[in-house]
């Protein structure tokens, strides 16, 4: 018999089967040996170690919270959740970066649950941070302790060098030059020419301007239309009440033409052109008051004081950038995020997780506090905006006057591939002139980031001032979103860290915000670029910023509030809570009953955020939530493994797709899987599969794309049986139950390859038959 059963292997698998066996049997014996020795010193030191309070920075912190010592005052200004350092400390050139002070050991320094002190390197800073750190001295942040909040972060240097060299850092301050004179210009709603500038530059030529308004097309957002020139002028000009958005031309009369000194524009030959030369073309946004909007703002806002009695009315001012990470704005914009944590009164959200994929879905959760699913469920993209319940609607129902601008109209996050709206959205909407400067070519000869002299970001800033100068004590509400800058590189938005530092000092200085709140953020991580590609730019894509900004007479009078915001920036927030947030501060305190929805998702910062919250509580799906993750070991791309689970990606991709009008795309590449890495506890008792992140490209289109996938991945305990199963070839047998998760990445741009198809959803992974025709 036995001879029988042998004579089925042949003789080389008879010495395969028979060394297999034999492994199987001692490692086994080892691997229970192993597991008794463990069990045994566990028991031991859980019965002989006692934890005891974290000390941090002199602070004494137990369960996570301050101890009731910290009085209001000590609350303000605090640095929250500024730049860890990763047990190591910081070099002269990280110094340099956050030039500000803003330094502190990160609440997710690593912390060994039976050990909740700081080693002293956590807390040792160089001789030329020395200085910094007893300048901060009355502002420590309190670090929780990790072991007692179920979400933590993933372990990453934002400063590694590496990243340090990609990061954009080289980039400075945007200037816009152009051979245009910027010879108009705004005051009292009159358009004024610099007659000084006139004569500088033109001796006796002749220059003579007129202007026209832009208005938006009745029911389209994406059309406008132009007035007829005005009568021209050469000194001055009143404009309309109601005139919002203008654009004015200036021209030369030639024969005028004197020396050769004159501005570049007269530098052609007199000879070769039969008509006056065009000298400036200039944009302007103004801020009408809409006297009969007075009213009734007046008495909405006497109806919110007197049914719901809030103890403020506050403003709310929201400056969003698209597509950066927290750990870009420390590196990059260190002048801003210095002046916002040193020197104003600022909560900087360190533990802030996106909750979907696009500027779209993260604005509807911030605007709207919905996550897609439930949005998907009664909207498309085929229809318009307006049936959302936007958060500036409650604002403006209680009477304030509202503000929406942006820069990027044909790719914002209400229009790439989407209807917009049917009506402005707020009071003040700066569509229709973002869309007039979009079409006029003239604009962007000298950059695409520069609107004719000025750089574009500056336009929107200045409409924004306008806005707070034209309604001094009025209660407003306004946002900007800029896309234009970061859209494709977060990395250039050093470019403008010196100009949000001009118009966040303008905020101060002017008083602005002594009664506003100011809330800096992003709406995701980024989708491409240098960073993105990169082993940190896994968790730098989940990671966008958001910092809240409060007067001190706020945090003094409303300690309790203070204090939760100290707490929140070191545990898990998101949009869901910003939006949270604002509903709160709209009906502060109020007594009466509050003619607002109850947030079905998020909670407000002013309240505390429980520390054991985590993405399922939120919601955050697998795809975006950061928490628990350890870190990512690389697995071979040629392993049976990753070409499976590239594979599965590749079919999920494919069911994406419109059948009829999309190629079916195959596998060109593996580019990286990585095995997500968690924490011995919650590996052993809350997850039974493992975490992958899979990166490919396919073809056709050579579109990238990165996929969470979790599988059940057979583990025998030892690498050397591991091993042997690779060496028989079983290694797929080893696999099973493997998902992906909905939400697929599309790391490269794709414009052009889907652009037969209308639904954004879709389009990343659509590649138009027709483009092989």
């Amino acid at each position: 018999m036995r001879l029988k059963f042998f004579s089925v292997f042949r003789p080389w698998k008879q010495t395969k089967f028979f060394a297999l066996l034999v492994i199987l049997v001692v490692f086994g014996v080892l691997y229970c040996f192993q597991t008794a020795t463990v069990l045994a010193i566990e028991k031991y030191f859980k019965g002989n170690l006692k934890k005891s309070p974290l000390n941090v920075n002199g602070m004494l912190v137990d369960d996570g919270v301050p101890t009731q010592s910290d009085s209001p005052k000590d609350l303000i200004g605090v640095m929250r959740g500024a730049n860890y350092v990763n047990n190591r400390v910081l070099s002269l050139q990280e110094t340099e970066i956050l030039q500000a002070g803003v330094y502190k050991v990160d609440r997710n320094t690593t912390v060994s649950p039976t050990n909740t002190t700081v080693s002293p390197t956590n807390t040792t800073v160089s001789p030329t941070n020395t200085t910094l750190l007893q300048t901060r001295s009355d502002n420590a942040m309190f670090d929780e302790d990790v072991s007692l909040t179920t979400c933590v972060f993933p372990h990453i240097d934002p400063f590694d060098k590496n990243i340090m060299k990609i990061a954009g850092l080289h980039y400075t301050k945007l200037e816009c030059r152009t051979d245009m004179v910027d010879l108009v210009f705004l005051k009292d709603n009159s358009l004024v020419i610099n007659t000084t500038l006139d004569r500088e530059k033109y001796g006796n030529a002749s220059v003579l301007c007129k202007y026209r308004n832009i208005t938006r097309r009745d029911n389209n957002d994406s059309l406008i239309k132009y007035s007829n020139f005005s009568t021209p002028f050469n000194d001055s000009l009143q404009l309309s009440t109601e005139a919002e958005f203008v654009v004015v031309e200036c021209k030369g009369e030639l024969n005028s033409y004197a020396s050769k000194d004159k501005s570049p524009a007269f530098r052609k030959s007199s000879s070769s052109r039969k008509s006056p030369e065009t000298l400036l073309v200039k944009y302007f946004a103004l801020i009408p008051k809409h006297k009969q909007l007075i009213n009734l703002e007046r008495v909405l806002l006497n109806k919110r004081k007197g049914e719901t009695s809030p103890k403020e009315t506050m403003n709310v001012l929201m400056i969003a950038l698209d597509g950066v990470s927290r750990y870009q704005f420390l590196r990059a914009m260190n002048k801003t995020y210095g002046l916002l944590m040193k020197d104003f009164n600022s909560f900087d959200m360190s533990m802030f997780n996106q909750v979907g994929p696009n500027t779209f879905t993260n604005l509807l959760a911030l605007l709207n506090n919905k996550p897609e699913d439930e949005l998907n469920a009664w909207w498309d993209p085929t229809q318009y905006s307006d049936g959302f319940d936007l958060i500036w609607k409650d604002f403006q129902n209680a009477g304030y006057r509202t503000l929406f601008t942006e820069d990027f109209p044909s790719v914002g996050g209400f229009y790439y591939s989407k209807a917009g709206f049917l009506s402005p959205p707020t009071v003040h909407h700066s569509h229709p002139i973002a869309l007039a400067i979009e079409r006029d070519k003239r604009m962007f000869t000298h950059g695409k980031h520069c609107v004719g002299s000025q750089p574009e970001i500056n336009f929107h800033f200045d409409y924004i001032k306008r806005l707070f100068e034209t309604f001094p004590g009025k209660p407003l509400y306004a946002m900007t979103m800029f896309t234009k800058i970061t859209h494709d590189d977060m990395t250039y938005i050093k470019t403008v860290d010196e100009h949000f530092f001009d118009f966040y000092h303008y905020l101060s200085t002017s008083g602005i915000l002594n009664n506003t709140l100011l809330i800096t953020f992003s709406d995701h991580g980024p989708r491409w670029g240098p960073i993105r590609s990169t082993f940190n730019g896994i968790f730098e894509s989940k990671a966008p910023f958001t910092i809240l900004t409060l007067p001190a007479w706020f945090l003094e009078k409303y300690p309790e509030a203070a204090r939760n915001l100290k707490i929140n920036s070191g545990r898990l927030t998101t949009h869901f809570d910003t939006h949270a947030t604002l509903q709160d501060l709209l009906y502060f305190h109020s007594s009466g009953e509050i003619p607002l929805r109850k947030p079905k998702h998020g909670i407000s910062l002013f309240k505390e955020i429980p520390k054991n919250r985590t993405c399922s509580d939120v919601p955050i799906a697998q795809e975006f939530c950061l928490c628990g993750q350890k870190g990512v070991s690389s697995i071979g791309v040629n392993s049976e493994i990753s070409k499976l689970l590239a594979e599965t990606v590749v079919a999920s991709i494919n069911k994406k797709r419109e059948l009829d009008i999309c190629e079916e795309l195959e596998l060109d590449t593996i580019l990286d899987v990585f095995h997500i890495d968690f924490p011995e506890n919650i590996r052993k008792e809350k997850r039974q599969n493992s975490l992958f992140k899979v990166r490919i490209r396919t073809k056709p289109g050579h579109g990238i794309y990165e996929a969470t996938v979790s599988a059940v991945i057979l583990d025998l305990g030892h690498s050397v049986l591991n091993s042997i199963v690779r060496w028989l070839g079983l290694e797929r047998s080893m696999v099973s139950q493997i998902k992906v998760g909905h939400f697929i990445d599309r790391m490269s741009k794709y414009e052009g390859q889907g652009d037969c198809i209308r639904d954004p959803r879709k389009k990343p992974f659509c590649y138009c038959k027709k483009m092989h025709t």
